[in-house]
């Protein structure tokens, strides 16, 4: 027992070592055009673009491989850690979901379908916009109820559809507006001569960068104040035909729904893990702003003389607990994602 508590915190340290303490690969690019302050006269098709070319450039710099985000090697841990996606939130965003969410959603099916390898390279690129839809207006937490249908064709293609407005795909950005051709993920009810079938994945285009695809609507939320803004929105399939090859995965019917759908998802405790732990560069940040300002603002003390107010101890508590805070929660991402890749290696996902 103890031998293997040994290895296991052996293996975390190294883990850390490797996350934390080696280099960072975005050095070269913080100091690029393409990283500094927006300007505010931009509009918001070009704030749009330019998170999305944000995204493109982070994803060069790791140039991460397919075997990166399968198997989450230490790389894949590193580009959600950087501090670089504290500067923009939208462009992390779209790497994790296109990454972690598409890619690794696809990736199993990719030794069946020869094709897939090519939209894969293509997602690590960035030279698509690669979205995973799952949730709908009316079904969040509860997606194992959602309601688009991907009903099975005589001809053995299917036909996608929303079959009410709450059945919308709620929130994954969606629109020409970005200048990428998007492919999602689309998570759809199979239905087989009437029948349910259980949720399934499907490859699906929305458009070409310019256009959205037949049948395929898309309508832009608003955006949020204070946030780069990406094209966050709702779509909707009217009878949209994809072929045969669309489907990730069987037409069998699964033995059991709730393992199928746990099968089908199985990346999102991944990706929720790894987005939660974008707060700790957003907290080395401030820590680094508010320590800056504290030792550069002076004031006046007693004898007369100027004093930074880093002094007082009001000032410089709350900021070195913020640090002791970033380290802690630094370990502790380290120990919660080697708990999940136990889980996932000791777990059989199951196969449609």
């Amino acid at each position: 027992m103890s031998a293997t508590l040994d290895q296991q915190v052996s293996e975390c340290r190294a883990l850390y070592e490797q996350v934390w303490n080696t280099p960072w690969p975005t050095l070269e690019l913080t100091r690029s055009p393409l990283m500094q302050p927006a300007s505010l006269s931009l509009t918001l098709e070009e704030r749009t673009r330019l998170t999305y070319q944000r995204a493109r450039a982070l994803a060069h710099a790791y140039n991460l491989t397919l075997k990166d985000v399968v198997e989450m090697t230490p790389a894949f841990w590193k580009l959600h850690m950087d501090l670089l996606t504290a500067m923009d939130g939208g462009a992390i965003n779209l790497l994790s979901v296109g990454y972690n969410l598409f890619v690794g959603t696809v990736a199993p099916f990719a030794a069946t379908h020869p094709e897939l390898a090519d939209i894969i390279q293509r997602a690590l690129r960035v030279d698509i916009s690669a979205q995973f839809m799952l949730t709908e207006l009316g079904h969040g937490l509860d997606a194992r109820n959602l309601e688009t249908t991907a009903t099975l064709l005589p001809n053995g293609g299917f036909d996608l559809h929303t079959p009410t407005p709450n059945a919308a795909k709620c929130m994954p950005p969606n629109t020409p507006r970005n200048g990428l051709p998007t492919i999602a993920v689309v998570i759809a009810r199979l239905i087989v001569e009437g029948e349910d079938r259980g949720v399934r994945p499907f490859l699906v285009p929305m458009s070409d960068g310019t256009n959205m695809c037949k049948g395929v609507t898309s309508k832009a939320f608003p955006p949020r104040p204070g946030a780069n803004p990406i094209d966050h929105a709702l779509t909707y399939f009217n009878h949209v035909h994809l072929p045969a090859s669309a489907l990730l995965g069987t037409l069998e019917k699964p033995r059991n729904e709730r393992d199928n759908f746990l099968s089908t998802i199985h990346r999102m405790g991944a990706g929720t893990l790894f987005l939660a732990g974008g707060c700790i560069p957003l907290i080395k940040m401030a820590v680094y702003n508010a320590s800056k300002f504290s030792f550069r603002r002076h004031i006046v003390g007693h004898d007369g003389l100027p004093m930074p107010v880093m002094n007082f101890r009001t000032q410089h508590l709350p900021i070195l607990h913020a640090i002791a805070r970033a380290q802690v929660l630094q370990a502790f991402l380290i120990y919660a994602g080697r708990e999940r890749l136990r889980f996932i290696t000791s777990t059989r996902v199951l196969r449609r």
